[in-house]
């Protein structure tokens, strides 16, 4: 008896070049685009944001002069990529 073939699904590739600005309550993210993905974001291990169609973020409510790790991953037909490489952003000091 012939046994049925596994189709293993290959998970899509991390989202690259991951940039960020800061300023004293916020942080602007982008990264490169991957091919009919929608987009993941996480802020010190923890999703902020899922299934953006962008391949931008705008965080906000944050705290002045803290450090934050962010990082993205991306979704194609409902697989999830392995995460970006992590950004390290610290907020402006307030006052600055």
């Amino acid at each position: 008896m012939k046994q049925p073939q596994k189709v293993e699904q290959l998970h899509p590739n991390a989202p690259q070049n991951l940039q960020g600005t800061a300023t004293v309550t916020t942080t602007d993210l982008s990264w490169d685009t991957v091919d009919g993905a929608t987009y993941n974001v996480y802020r010190n291990d923890s999703k902020v944001a899922s299934a953006i169609t962008e391949t931008s973020y705008y965080d906000t409510g944050l705290t002045g002069g803290t450090t934050y790790n962010y990082a993205v991953s991306a979704i194609v037909g409902g697989v999830e990529s392995p995460k970006s490489e992590v950004l390290i952003i610290t907020t402006q000091a307030s006052g600055s």
